[in-house]
């Protein structure tokens, strides 16, 4: 990747990244209503009641991202064992491949950032779940499938050599990725504004991890 290509992806990643927080200020306070269980208060009340109501709660959807969560857990681990092998056998960690060690580092953002708003609550589900109201806002389903799913393609591309294997990998993951996301969305346990925000917030965290590494390795 050249410079220009690298500088373009950080400017476009902390561009996307300052619209995830207007988007999610606007989550807060535009249009809220008490639309969601128990009477709670959701933005985007319209937008987010009408598509609820045209597609409800799809507990097969559920389970299919609930698959794809899971795929995603384990490809955090199979990158991280590789990282850890590195270590072991290198002997420092400075000696790490950069785009495993940017990806491990990309892996605690996303898990601190879905643990944040965890414990935040800026939005809860449009259903109970055992009876509790459980935060929603962003979709932590979301955000983990397409940054550990897409990051994986950028790997793909580059350590794969064998051009026709390397296509068939990364549409795979591709695959995963959109199935994930279009599954949870479908299947009622988000508002639609949740995954909206993931999406964004997902796409932010791997132009700045593609230019990272860009940077790194020149």
């Amino acid at each position: 990747m050249n410079t220009n290509k690298t500088r373009t992806c950080l400017i476009l990643g902390i561009c996307l990244f300052f619209l995830f927080a207007i988007f999610t200020i606007a989550v807060m306070k535009f249009d809220v209503k008490e639309v969601g269980p128990n009477d709670v208060s959701v933005g985007f009340s319209s937008l987010n009641e009408s598509f609820f109501g045209k597609f409800g709660q799809n507990e097969l959807f559920h389970s299919i991202s609930g698959v794809g969560g899971y795929i995603a857990l384990a490809l955090c681990a199979f990158f991280g064992l590789m990282g850890v092998l590195q270590l072991v056998k290198r002997k420092s960690l400075f000696k790490v491949d950069r785009d495993i060690l940017a990806l491990g580092v990309g892996y605690v953002i996303v898990f601190a950032l879905n643990y944040s708003f965890d414990k935040l609550a800026i939005c809860f589900r449009p259903i109970l779940e055992d009876g509790k109201l459980e935060a929603s806002y962003p979709s932590s389903h979301t955000l983990l499938a397409l940054f550990v799913f897409l990051s994986a393609v950028l790997i793909v591309v580059k350590r794969v050599k064998v051009k026709k294997v390397a296509v068939a990998i990364s549409s795979v993951l591709i695959a995963l990725a959109c199935i994930t996301v279009v599954c949870r969305l479908l299947s009622g346990y988000h508002w639609i504004t949740d995954v909206i925000g993931s999406v964004i917030l997902s796409s932010s965290l791997l132009l700045m991890y593609a230019g990272i590494v860009a940077r790194l390795e020149k």
